[in-house]
């Protein structure tokens, strides 16, 4: 052996040796490894190292509560874990200018393989391979190549599929005064960009009407459409230099009205309102826009591009909505604390002018009701812990969480006109939620219509009978498939995700009756995984059960693999 390799060869014996050294208490386990480089296999030292409590979110792991561990990796990129207690456990590497990695994962950002530890065992030979995270760099100008500062740049990953894609934001920078801008901490990956000029709460006398123009959001490289964007493809550790965006012109427009107070009579004075886009969660490039109320309740909003918009104040802070076609706003900063006024008007931009746009303002809906176990008497405790509701897609407003009183009644005051799912948190192993009723009158879909701005007696009825399923997830050689991720579906919509324990085995509890298509997934993107249509092609590989109440079938469900996921994935870009 020559002698370089030697040295080094004996130089991680005895750094192993140390990392073993300590006797440990009775039972005790030990963790220890290596944090490397992904591709170089260099040590990494300042690693922040893990070892977290398994949770298998309402599976089935039998290992006892054990907690956490952290530490830090050494100049050799060495940690250890002494002490540790026997149990199952996420094992976890991060750095700074690196991307967190899973034990057993194979790719940044998704979990790994559960570590299950015996009582007294040893597992000093693991190593983790982190990831430096990627950058992206370049510059914002117009449409004549002069250079745009203080742009707003986000980058956006896309998710679904074709024909009803979305893109949710991972990165975002503002262009400095050379038009520059550089977005970090992104992973391998496709990537659409986009820069909007940035806008900050209008005050002071309105402009006169004249026509007028403004950089429009623009997708890289030039484009007002997110469809016709260029995709920028991003390697694993890699910089991607030169990405210039050509900010396009468009005709801006303005939305003047008044804001009411509907409580005190007379107008809304000083109030911040604010626009924001109807679409904002599934729209790229579409940000809030901020304008405080004159002493007589009127506003302006400037620089508006075509398309659909909330104005208003929300429940939990000053918030309010807005859906553009062809541009965004950057968010302004948002006082905290409950507004005086809740309310909110819609309004859509075309290519004019909006002028006279009435803003109500007022106390918001106010539901009340119960939450009781079917067949018990009111006011006997039922075992929940809170009520949320959920504002319905595209409404752009916060969650609204009520605690609910031991004898099951509870009270949600401020709420806006919108559509609400009602979702009961923190339920007992068994129960589940059998029927809701508003105003006497069942909900289809436990789907709360407030458009009409009225409130009224919200009344929930549980059951003590819920059905459950188990099983085991096993994967192309017939093992059970430890930490793979099973969903739940019914119909197009996801009910709930638990990951299989050590052994692969999995139970889903609370479940209402129904039909009900089970599937698991060795390491999925969230976003896919929730897409229906993705979801049917692997139709093949899903169990389907039918549950009624108290029934508690095993069934065993085959593992979607990584690269079939992959594969599919590709395809269908």
């Amino acid at each position: 052996m020559p002698a370089a390799r030697f040295a080094g060869a004996l130089f991680l014996a005895l750094a192993w040796g140390r990392a073993q050294a300590p006797d440990l208490p009775a039972g005790k386990c030990r963790v220890a490894g290596q944090v490397v480089h992904f591709a170089a296999g260099t040590p990494l030292r300042k690693a922040s190292v893990e070892l977290k409590r398994f949770i298998t979110e309402g599976g089935v792991s039998d290992s006892p509560s054990v907690a956490n561990y952290s530490t830090t990796s050494d100049a050799q990129g060495m940690f250890s874990f002494e002490g540790v207690e026997p149990g199952v456990y996420w094992l976890y590497a991060d750095r700074i200018g690196y991307l967190e990695q899973s034990y057993g994962a194979h790719e940044p950002l998704l979990k790994g393989t559960p570590l299950r530890l015996a009582r007294g065992q040893n597992r000093t030979d693991l190593v983790i391979k982190l990831t430096p995270q990627s950058f992206i760099y370049g510059k914002v100008a117009d449409e004549d190549g002069d250079i745009v500062p203080d742009a707003q740049v986000q980058v956006y990953k896309p998710t679904g599929m074709p024909g009803h894609k979305r893109f949710s934001v991972v990165g975002s920078a503002i262009s400095q005064d050379d038009g520059s801008f550089v977005v970090g901490n992104l992973q391998a990956g496709r990537y659409y960009l986009s820069a909007d000029q940035p806008h900050t709460v209008t005050m002071g006398p309105a402009e006169p009407a004249a026509a007028r123009e403004t950089f429009a959001t623009t997708f890289y490289p030039n484009v007002a459409d997110p469809a016709a964007a260029s995709a920028v493809d991003v390697g694993a550790g890699a910089e991607v230099r030169g990405i210039e965006i050509r900010m396009r012109v468009a005709r801006a427009f303005r939305i003047r009205g008044k804001a009411l107070n509907t409580v005190a009579g007379g107008p809304a004075a000083q109030t911040y309102l604010k626009l924001t886009s109807v679409n904002r969660g599934y729209e790229p490039g579409h940000m809030d826009v901020g304008a405080l109320t004159g002493s007589d309740g009127t506003f302006e909003f400037r620089d508006v591009a075509p398309g659909d918009y909330f104005v208003g104040i929300g429940a939990l802070a000053f918030t309010a909505t807005v859906t553009m076609v062809e541009s965004g706003r950057p968010r302004p900063e948002i006082q905290t604390g409950p507004p005086p006024l809740i309310g909110r008007a819609t309004v859509h931009v075309g290519e004019q002018d909006v002028d006279g746009l009435v803003v109500p303002l007022g106390e918001g809906a106010l539901v009340t009701g119960t939450i009781r176990m079917a067949g018990e008497d009111p006011g006997k405790p039922s075992p929940w812990s809170a009520l949320m509701l959920q504002p319905a897609d595209g409404d752009g407003d916060d969650p609204v969480a009520a605690q609910v009183k031991p004898d099951g009644t509870f009270r949600i005051p401020r709420l806006l006109p919108s559509r609400y799912s009602i979702q009961v948190n923190g339920l007992a192993d068994g129960v589940y939620v059998k029927s809701v009723h508003f105003e006497g009158r069942s909900i289809a879909g436990d789907e709360l219509d407030l458009t009409s701005g009225a409130g009224g007696l919200l009344e929930i009825e549980l059951s003590p009978n819920a059905a459950a399923v188990s099983g085991i997830v096993r994967g192309a050689d017939g093992e059970g498939a430890a930490g793979a991720t099973v969903q739940v579906c019914a119909g197009d919509d996801t009910v709930k995700y638990v990951s299989a324990d050590e052994n692969g085995a999995y139970r889903v509890s609370g479940l209402p009756p129904g039909e009900y298509r089970i599937l698991a997934w060795e390491e999925v993107e969230p976003e896919l995984s929730l897409d229906a249509s993705f979801r049917a092609h692997f139709d093949a590989q899903a169990a389907d059960v039918k549950l009624a109440e108290r029934d508690h079938p095993t069934v065993e469900v085959k593992m979607i693999a990584r690269e079939a996921i992959e594969a599919e994935a590709a395809r269908l870009k």
